[in-house]
């Protein structure tokens, strides 16, 4: 059974229309309206009363207010960019005006000339970003970006140039199907351009742990091997990724002789594995 509203004060606003809004039932303590777009929503009487409320949201841009005020967003972006630059108390000053990054005049004075230069964001995603990370907040030097865009303009960003083609590693990484760390973990190790936009993937350590290696008739993981050797993994794992597997099983089988033979046959010093008479250059 549908609820009625009660006491004195309340007016049964069921079947009234409140510009786009239709109310349906009481949804206590609210009222239920459907909006001429099809979306349902339960609104305070006193907004419906008042004209406050003339739609579900569907009319925000177009002329309606929030919350008795318009362009609110544009309103909060702008005093956020005012307390970055001016606020030395903003958690973010360090970044913009303690390095010298200021308002422009135009746009410090007035809302309004910030909002005739800018406009309306084109959705909820996009954010004001400034095209030179170094410069201030200006007509030429502002537009609406959305958070890829913005994301690629950090002064952070590390930018790899290859084949006249200039992008971020996250653009790197979207167009060759790779993951960031696999193209960072590539330059860290330094190597060639050409190696580390290769599309190739880079073997994880799972894979390499489960990839199995022949030798001598017997086809076993790398886990195994070191297993059967009865040698710590990442030991072996280090030396089969430097020498090959089949020179680290002959390693490890042989107990380690080819190092222990590897020294000076008078002092005992370490000597170059090419040197066959077995002596260093001090008993030579």
């Amino acid at each position: 059974m549908e609820e009625k509203p009660r006491g004195p004060k309340l007016t049964n606003l069921i079947g009234c229309r409140f510009e786009k809004l239709l109310v349906i039932e009481y949804d206590k303590p609210k009222w239920k309206c459907r909006c001429d777009c099809g979306i349902e929503k339960s609104i305070w009487p006193d907004l419906l009363k008042k004209g406050k409320a003339k739609s579900c949201g569907c009319l925000r841009g177009k002329g309606e207010k929030t919350n008795g005020r318009k362009n609110e967003r544009v309103r909060r972006i702008r005093s956020c960019m005012m307390g970055r630059c001016y606020n030395t108390k903003d958690r973010s000053y360090h970044l913009y005006g303690g390095r010298g990054i200021a308002v422009c005049e135009r746009w410090r004075n007035s809302f309004k000339n910030f909002l005739d230069d800018m406009g309306e964001p084109p959705s909820t995603s996009h954010t004001l970003d400034r095209k030179d990370n170094n410069g201030d907040y200006s007509p030429s030097n502002c537009r609406w970006a959305s958070i890829e865009e913005q994301s690629n303009n950090r002064s952070s960003n590390v930018f790899l140039e290859f084949n006249g083609e200039r992008l971020s590693i996250s653009q790197w990484a979207r167009k060759l199907g790779i993951s960031k760390s696999v193209l960072r973990s590539r330059i860290n190790k330094k190597l060639p351009i050409e190696k580390i936009l290769s599309e190739a993937k880079t073997k994880s350590s799972s894979e390499i742990a489960r990839e199995k290696h022949e030798f001598e008739g017997e086809n076993l993981t790398m886990l195994e091997w070191a297993d059967r050797l009865k040698v710590n993994y990442l030991t072996f794992k280090s030396y089969v990724l430097e020498h090959g597997i089949e020179k680290a099983i002959l390693f490890y089988k042989n107990g380690r002789k080819v190092e222990r033979n590897n020294r000076c046959c008078l002092c005992g010093r370490m000597i170059s594995k090419d040197i066959l008479e077995k002596r260093c250059k001090n008993c030579s």
